[in-house]
């Protein structure tokens, strides 16, 4: 099931491949496995006032998720972005406080081993700056010089 939400300009949580598929965005994918791995695969959400950063807002609102477990397995990488590389996370496994997945598998043990195998995906050295020396004068990389 695809959560389908549209709003008065027309935005649409899905997008339409190529060949004509309809998918849903990825953080409407990540809703999906949120509710299914805490068994809510139908959701009652109404709109409602929430506080978000000090404001109020009018948002959609879930009732009845308050208190509900899961675990995640989560990857974590290296990200390269305005010269800086920093490790963001990824969540690869969503599973309920059993360690079973939205078909009742147990995958916990799946999971630890695939996260212990590969803990942090490293940048290609190709992606990331490396300084070479430079101008003895300026302290300039030569890298970044353009030469």
């Amino acid at each position: 099931m695809v959560l389908k939400i549209s709003d008065e300009k027309g935005n649409k949580s899905t997008y339409t491949t190529k060949q004509g598929k309809e998918i849903a965005l990825p953080g409407i994918q990540s809703l999906r496995h949120f509710l299914d791995s805490i068994n809510v695969p139908d959701p009652d959400a109404t709109i409602g006032e929430v506080e978000h950063f000090g404001s109020k807002i009018t948002a959609l609102c879930i009732q009845n998720i308050q208190g509900k477990k899961l675990k995640l397995g989560v990857n974590q990488f290296e990200n390269f972005y305005n010269g800086e590389t920093s490790v963001r996370n990824d969540v690869k496994f969503w599973m309920n406080e059993n360690g079973e997945n939205k078909a009742g598998e147990n995958i916990l043990d799946k999971v630890t081993a695939s996260l212990e195998k590969n803990p942090l995906k490293k940048l290609k050295a190709s992606k990331t700056p490396v300084a070479t020396g430079g101008s003895e004068n300026t302290g300039t990389p030569t890298a970044n010089s353009g030469w």
